[in-house]
């Protein structure tokens, strides 16, 4: 089932229309990215990931929505995958403050990088068992079967997803509490990314998209902050967090 929403005078979702045209676009972004994560590392070395994962950084519109996500919806103990995990670091995050994550990104370059260099590096032994896999999000559910995390939790992934009416009903059969993310909010036209962005959301366009998809006891938070997105720099741009029950 195809899902599309208008947002102000444009139609969404615009130009990415398989999974085919989706897999490659994510491909070439994992391998650049890699690469700039690579060279971030040799200028300031593991040390500098292992204190961004564990400080209370109140600055950071994406954390602050991360720390209302815990207070409201997850407990400790709570098995967790993190779909996107990119490098890991909301995986170091999560193991840090006592949950149970587990990482799956489609890019084998990240996840290579993060398994054969960053995860020897760390310090922190219960760090390094994290598990983190390669494979595309549509793949979850026949990798790991119906109800086998707690929580499904997503940072910058929903509003990428070739399908995303799909995707929530996957997450739904995956998940056994329920799911928990964080996506930007594009309400300034400079922030939307045409090409990269299938989807583009405001808080009642999310807020429709779960109740449609038989989601309960939702909640959805937003700050403002500034962020670099594919190095331009854009002052006061919004992220939700935002967390359902099923």
């Amino acid at each position: 089932m195809k899902i599309s929403y208008w947002y102000g005078r444009r139609h969404y979702p615009p130009n990415i229309h398989n999974e085919a045209e989706y897999e490659v676009l994510l491909d070439g972004i994992g391998k650049g990215y890699t690469g700039h994560i690579a060279n971030e590392f040799e200028k300031t070395g593991i040390k500098s990931l292992e204190e961004g994962c564990t400080v209370d950084s109140t600055a950071d519109r994406d954390l602050a929505c991360w720390h209302e996500i815990k207070k409201h919806f997850l407990r400790k103990g709570d098995t967790i995958l993190d779909v996107g995990t990119n490098m890991g670091t909301m995986c170091f995050r999560m193991k840090h403050e006592g949950y149970e994550p587990t990482g799956i990104e489609q890019s084998a370059d990240i996840v290579n990088y993060t398994n054969s260099i960053i995860k020897p590096q760390l310090s922190r032994e219960n760090w390094q068992a994290i598990e983190f896999i390669s494979a595309r999000e549509s793949e979850i559910l026949n990798l790991f079967g119906e109800k086998s995390f707690d929580v499904i939790f997503t940072k910058h992934v929903l509003e990428h997803v070739p399908n995303v009416v799909e995707t929530l009903q996957m997450w739904r059969k995956v998940a056994r509490k329920g799911i928990c993310g964080i996506v930007p909010i594009e309400d300034k036209e400079e922030c939307w990314l045409p090409g990269r962005h299938t989807y583009r959301f405001s808080e009642k366009v999310l807020r429709k998209l779960l109740e449609e998809q038989g989601y309960k006891n939702i909640g959805i938070c937003s700050y403002v902050g500034d962020s670099i997105v594919d190095g331009k720099f854009y002052r006061e741009s919004k992220s939700a967090g935002y967390w359902a029950n099923l």
